[in-house]
Formats: structure tokens, sequence, C-alpha cells
């Protein structure tokens, strides 16, 4: 495969767009000259291999006369550029003499928007259509190590010195370490060690298994050559238990050097840094996150007590409140309890955590949740988890979260390519996997999250959050039966109040409504004794369409900094309640700024269809997007006026219907009424596309008037139904059978 045929390049924190002309790092742009940047793109291009100084003067100064001083400034150039000198990390290898080399791991991607449309998510990475071009940078994989004692209740240690050693590797940028979800799904597992390794695609793999017979620790370790089946490394360690620090820090250092890493001496020090000296508390650590990682409530406050039992022992233990802020961080989400004093909790361990060592990624991962879910600071929490990733890179929860921040932003596309960035480094976790349905789930791309989650499932049947996302696009894809049948499974898995919610709500919208009401009650009975989400309460009076009562339970919400008001932006679940001013205000409160809205509104992926040119087209298209983001969050004062500016450069039908429908949901039905008079003016005189008109009646409630011109829409192909079942223009007309059987002639399962 010729790698020129690729147009973007990811390697460590960069992403080169060769058709763009543009190298970012992160999200931001870094500043090359035009000869610099050809320099970067033929190295890149030919990545693992020699290119000769004569080959890179012909092709960055072709038909010119210079000499290679131009190349040494430009390499010195590109160099600074890249961060190595100041990052101790290594690009570009110079072969004496000769040329140069680019020696980091390149992947390429062909065309993105065929990887957004046609990509199968959730896809382990030899799937993908990103294809790694080079293996400079080696991907290891530590199989979880063996208990062998007669004590199970050593589980705790094998685990811990597992992935003790996953974190210390993972913080090299030159090896590509797999995350712990990924390799404790091998765990118990009658698997060979060389299978599993081929499976993950992975070039080495570290296996082995720990004894303890009273004081002393027996780990015996094997490193493998995945791709030939041979031996690269083994080893047997015998130490007093004392030494777990000394023998961890050896291991680190003889699997770097036996993979022939080249460390700098700051990568050195990292291996061996240690977070505590005493024993007792780096054991209360272990324990406290083999608790976590069986992620149920009780687990979580056993945990909670072993992290603040390691404090006590060591109050200068940063790793112990990092681990502490993530339990109170997440717990919210497993037991009911108020958040609100839970996060602070978490804000508290977190802050103490950084105060200690700023350098912890996992630390700024966790400032960046509780920025985000407690305080509603969103520039805040890309800042922190943009830290988070410049630290570790390898941190697949620093970019799965990140993730699920652009997700709640209403930022798709950003979100799925950050969630595969998590899926690189974790391709067994279910929850990133299942995460990657969401972006189709809130695009309204519901046949899309269905395939996803079922994918999820076929891996692990009882993954409850995968049975909550399966049934939430059951249920707006109108398939209320399936919907309720996986809450019912849920149910069984753990029976917390929310399914019962969630139940409840389906009822609610499929016209069941005895039924919702009588969970409701059951609910609102509870809530008087002990914690119940208001948000899923909302969530019920929304579906009855209560919408008192569901701004009342919103509220509570809102004062108990629910864990999970971070998603009413872009919960269709809520959709009826947004032509309403009090959804704009609270979503407001909740950060959102129209600011916020604006920036979504410029990086909308569906643009308008055009019918006509105007003088400032990107004036047009820009105004008229942004009107139509505002018209979806109901800010509709904001719509009109930008639907307006529109129509002032160019009289377009498009954004004559949109304000139409703008009027019409804000209360002004006799400018609604006159805007649809003109269209059907229009209509008369020559070709104005129905959906246009379908989209103000459709504002007015007047359903049977909008399906008649949908009709006609559909006899005549109109580009706008490519939208029907994206846009929330339509959703008051989503449960009528009418707009089903459109869909599914159009050829959109719904």
């Amino acid at each position: 495969m010729d790698k020129s045929e690729f147009q973007i390049y990811e390697f460590g924190l960069f992403r080169l767009d060769a058709n763009d002309r543009i190298l970012l790092r992160g999200d931001r742009a870094v500043r090359l000259t035009e000869k610099v940047f050809n320099v970067l793109l033929l190295l890149v291009e030919r990545s693992g291999h020699l290119v000769t100084k004569e080959e890179l003067m012909e092709r960055v100064w072709p038909n010119s006369v210079v000499e290679e001083n131009n190349l040494t400034v430009s390499m010195s150039a590109l160099r600074k550029a890249l961060g190595e000198r100041q990052e101790g990390v290594q690009y570009i290898e110079t072969v004496a003499k000769r040329g140069y080399r680019f020696v980091a791991d390149v992947r390429g991607i062909k065309d993105e928007s065929v990887d957004l449309d046609q990509e199968r998510e959730g896809e382990v990475p030899a799937r993908a259509k990103a294809v790694v071009l080079s293996v400079a940078t080696t991907t290891l994989a530590v199989l979880p190590l063996l208990n062998v004692s007669d004590d199970p209740n050593l589980e705790y240690l094998s685990d811990g010195i597992t992935e003790s050693i996953i974190n210390s590797l993972s913080k090299l940028p030159q090896l590509k370490v797999l995350a712990r979800s990924t390799m404790f799904r091998f765990k118990g597992a009658d698997i060979d060690p060389l299978e599993a390794g081929r499976q993950l695609d992975t070039h080495a793999l570290l296996t082995g298994r720990i004894l303890q017979i009273n004081e002393e620790l027996i780990i015996k370790l094997e490193l493998i050559n995945v791709k030939e089946g041979s031996q690269i490394w083994g080893e047997q360690y015998k130490r007093k238990s004392v030494g777990i620090f000394e023998v961890q820090e050896e291991i680190s250092q003889e699997v770097s050097e036996k993979l022939k890493l080249r460390l700098t001496g700051e990568q050195k020090r990292h291996l061996t840094k240690r977070y505590t000296e005493d024993i007792e508390a780096y054991h209360l650590y272990l324990k406290g996150r083999y608790c976590w990682n069986k992620r149920t409530g009780e687990a979580l406050k056993m945990a909670i007590e072993f992290f603040q039992r390691a404090i006590a022992k060591d109050p200068d233990y940063a790793l112990a409140y990092t681990g502490l802020a993530d339990c109170y961080a997440i717990i919210p989400f497993y037991i009911n309890i108020p958040p609100k004093p839970a996060f602070e909790e978490a804000k508290k361990a977190t802050d103490k955590a950084l105060e200690i060592d700023d350098t912890l990624a996992a630390a700024h991962a966790s400032l960046a949740f509780l920025k985000e879910y407690y305080e509603w600071d969103w520039a805040g929490a890309g800042k922190e988890y943009k830290k988070a990733i410049e630290l570790n890179p390898n941190y697949a929860t620093a970019h799965q979260w990140y993730g699920m921040y652009f997700m709640k932003l209403g930022q798709f596309e950003r979100a799925r390519r950050e969630l595969k960035r998590a899926l690189r480094f974790d391709p067994r976790s279910l929850i990133i996997n299942a995460d990657l349905g969401l972006p189709f789930y809130f695009k309204r791309q519901y046949t899309e999250a269905i395939e996803q989650y079922r994918r999820v499932l076929e891996i692990d049947q009882d993954f409850i959050w995968a049975r909550f996302f399966l049934g939430w696009a059951y249920e707006r894809s109108g398939k209320f039966s399936e919907a309720i049948a996986e809450f019912q499974k849920a149910k069984l898995i753990d029976d917390r109040p929310e399914v019962s919610a969630m139940v409840a709500h389906t009822f609610a919208v499929s016209g069941r409504r005895n039924e919702a009401i009588s969970i409701l009650n059951g609910l609102e009975e509870q809530s008087k004794h002990h914690y119940i989400s208001p948000y899923y309460i909302a969530l019920i009076f929304a579906g009855l369409d209560d919408k008192e009562r569901a701004f009342w339970w919103l509220d509570r919400a809102y004062s108990d900094r629910n864990e999970w008001l971070v998603w009413l932006k872009v919960d269709p679940r809520f959709d009826c309640l947004w032509t309403d001013s009090r959804f704009s205000e609270l979503i407001r409160r909740i950060g959102f700024s129209h600011g916020t809205i604006e920036n979504n509104a410029r990086s909308h992926l569906a643009a308008l269809p055009l019918d006509n040119a105007g003088n400032d087209p990107n004036f047009y298209i820009t105004s008229a997007l942004l009107g139509l983001a505002y018209l979806e969050k109901g800010l509709f004062k904001e719509a009109i006026t930008e639907l307006q500016r529109t129509l002032t450069v160019i009289n377009n039908r498009e954004a004559s219907a949109l304000l139409g429908y703008a009027f019409a949901v804000s209360g002004r039905r006799d400018e609604a009424r006159k805007t649809l008079e003109e269209l059907q003016d229009a209509a008369n005189q020559g070709y104005v596309d129905p959906a246009f008109i379908a989209v103000v009646y459709t504002g007015l409630k007047e359903k049977d008037l909008a399906f008649e011109y949908l009709e006609k829409a559909y006899e005549n192909r109109s580009a706008w139904l490519a939208l029907l079942n994206i846009s929330t223009l339509f959703d008051s007309l989503r449960s009528d059978p009418r707009f089903t059987n459109l869909l599914q002639r159009i050829g959109h399962a719904g």
C-alpha cells in the first residue's frame, strides 16, 4: 500500500492533515513554514524507512540549487516544533551521513468522512480503517499475574502488582501498553498466552505468576515475542514481602531494556518513582483499587475505607487521594445517595492529590470529571482533560472521559474520535465500546446505535450499561416492547430505581399511562425515605407530557447537582421540553452558554441543502446553521434574529421555513401563518420543496397537513428527507405511525 494515499496521519499527540496542510497538537495548531511542513510530510509518509538527504532536498526544494545547510536548519526547526528536546521523545532519527528516519508509530487515515459513515464502530483496531504504518512503537500486553498461593485473599496483591506494572510502563511514549480493563478480560480464562497476544495484535506479552509463602514473595515472569512465538526474557524474583517496591521497579526496568527502549533520564526516573515508602499503606491502596475495579456500590464503599486507611498511614500518599476521589466521583452512579456531598469529598481528595503531585495524569482526569459533572465548568474540564492526556497519552480513561465531554457539548464527531483513541489502548473495554454507540443515539441514528449495543452484549450479556443504552435506542425508534424487555433484563442485573424510571418513561410515551403513573407513584413515595434521582422522576413526567412537574423535578436535580443533568442538552428523551423557555434557561444555568451553542453550530456536521447562492454564501451558511442550532435548543429569540439576518442576504426558502417554524413554536402564530402563505404562494408560481411547508405545519402542530406535505416531499425525493431521522424539528411527529412508515420507505430503520 502506498502510504502517500493517506490524507491524515496521527503520531503521539500530533495529527497531520496533508489536505489542509496543518499540524495539530491536540486541538492546537503548530506553526510550520511551508518547507518544514513538506519535510515532515515526506518523513511521515516514509515512516520507519530511511529518507536520504538527496530525496528530501529534491522533494522540498525541486528545481532549486540549495545547500545542505537549508535541510539542517529545517530539521532543527521541525524537531523544536515537535518538542523532542523539551519532552524527551524522539520522532526523528538521524542516520549519519545518509539522511533521516521517522521512528514514531504512525497511523494513516484515508478519508474520515467515509470512516464516520461506514466504519463499524467499536471493532478492535485490526478492523479499523486507520492503518498502522510503522511499528517503531512497541505494543505490550500484560496478562494478569496468576495467584498460585493457597490464600485467595491475595488476589488483590496479584492484581495490584499487574496494574502497577501496566501503570508504570504506560508512561513511556515509546511503548503502547494495553489498559487494565482489556487485559483483565483474560483473568481466569483458559487461554494460551500466545493466542491472547495474537487476538490483541500485540508485539510483546508479559505473563507470569505470583506465590507468597509466609513473608517471602516469589514472582516468575516471561516476556514473549508474539509475532515469532519466542521468549524474549524470563526471570524469577524471590524477595521478602517488604521488598515489593524494589521488585516492581526491577521488573519495569528489565522489560523496558529487553524491549530495547531508549529511555531518557527523566523516563528512567518515572519507572522507579515511588508514591509512598509505607508498605502497609501500599497494600491498603492495592486493596482499595481491587474493590474499586469491581464497580458495585458495596465494593466502592469498601474501597473508600481502604483508601482512607492508606491515607491515615501516609498522609502524603497522592495515589491514595486519587483513588478516594475516583470512588466519591462515581459512587452516585451506583448507589442512591445525594451526589452533592460525594462530589465535594471527591473535589477535596483531588485537590490534595494534585497539591502533593501535580504530574499525576489520573488526578487531572479526576479533576476534569468533577469540573464537568459538579462545577459545570466546561472550559476548565476541557483544559484538565488535555493536561491528563499530555501527561499520559496511553491513559485510556482520560481519552474516554474526554470523548464523553464532547458528547455532552453536542460535538459528536470529536467525541467519536476521542473514544476511538481510548479504544486503541483498551480494545476490550465494555464501557468504551458501549459509549461508541452514543454518538449515533444522540444524532437520532438509532439503527446504528442498536447495532453497536448488540455487539457489546454479544461479548457480555450482563453488561448493564449496554442494556440501558439499547433500551433507550429501542424506545426512541418506537420499538417499545423491545425497550421494556431490555430494561427488565437490566433489572435482573441491578434493580436500581433508575431502571424502573426507564420502564415508566417507555410506558408513558407508548400510551400505557396508568402503568407509568403506578411506577411513578412508587418512586415518589420512595423519594420521601431515601434519595431517588430527580432527573429520572422528571423524565417520567416529561413522558407523560406534564411539563410543570417535569421542570419542578429538574430544578430539584439542579439543586442537588445531580450527575445526570449534564446530559440534558443532548438527551432526546427531553426533546418535548425544548420549546419551553424554562428549558433554555436551565441549560444556561448548567453552563451551556449561547457561545457554546454558537460554537456547536459552526462545527455542525450537516449543512442545510441550498436552493440558491447568495452574494456572501459563507455568511448565509453560518447564519442559517446558527439559527438552526438556536432553534433546536429552544432559544427562539436568537433563532429568529439569525434567520432574519440570513434573509437579508438571500431570499432562501429553507431559511423562510425555519423562520416560520420558529414563529410557530414561540407562540407567534400569525407571523408563522404569514410565512406559510408566502411559501405556498411561491409554490404556486414555481417549485418549492414540500418539506419546507411541512416544517411550518409541524411547528403549528397541524400534523395531518404536515404529513400531507411530507408525502409530497417523498414523491419528489426531497433532499430534506435525508435529515428527517436526525432533525429535532420533526420530533413532535415521531410517535405517529405515519412517521415510522415514512422513515422505513426512505430507507431509515425506525
